[in-house]
């Protein structure tokens, strides 16, 4: 039992150092250009980082999305930070923005985690409609200045 409590803490701590390589790694200058505030945005919270995005095409590839669809591929760190984070995010997004008419969500995925190693599998999409990054990146700052005194970049 020892062994598999060091194995999780040994996990936890490879996958901290990692979020924060991911990070640390982010061509922002390669990011859609509609995306890039949005995606800062969810970098600032500690233990979320973002893996992949896409700002919609005016003539978009089949693995594009179409012009006026986004989304923000993004994992959390398995840790009370994270999770705390993620919580904000969910509410802030799938009940306060999207009841504000606003076309967005944030769901969860996960490929068989056989194939994927456990804890290693869970992901989640940001995705909006016909409402501009931006303005989201800057609610979700609103809100958290409402109810937590701080923008997200500055919340500790």
């Amino acid at each position: 039992m020892k062994q598999i409590i060091k194995e999780i803490m040994n996990t936890r701590e490879k996958k901290k150092s990692k979020s924060e390589k991911v990070k640390s790694e982010i061509l922002y200058e390669k990011i859609d250009k509609n995306l890039v505030k949005l995606v800062e945005t969810l970098n600032c919270f500690d233990e979320v980082y973002t893996i992949g995005s896409c700002g919609g095409h005016k003539n978009n590839k089949p693995f594009q999305l179409p012009f006026g669809e986004w989304n923000v591929i993004f994992k959390v760190n398995p840790s009370k930070k994270g999770f705390i984070a993620l919580e904000f995010l969910v509410w802030a997004v799938n009940n306060n923005l999207a009841r504000s008419n606003h076309k967005v969500f944030i769901c969860p995925h996960a490929p068989p985690p056989f194939l994927n190693g456990l804890g290693e599998s869970l992901y989640f999409t940001f995705e909006g409609k016909d409402v501009s990054p931006d303005k989201i990146a800057k609610e979700l700052d609103d809100l958290a200045l409402q109810y937590y005194g701080q923008t997200v970049c500055d919340l500790d």
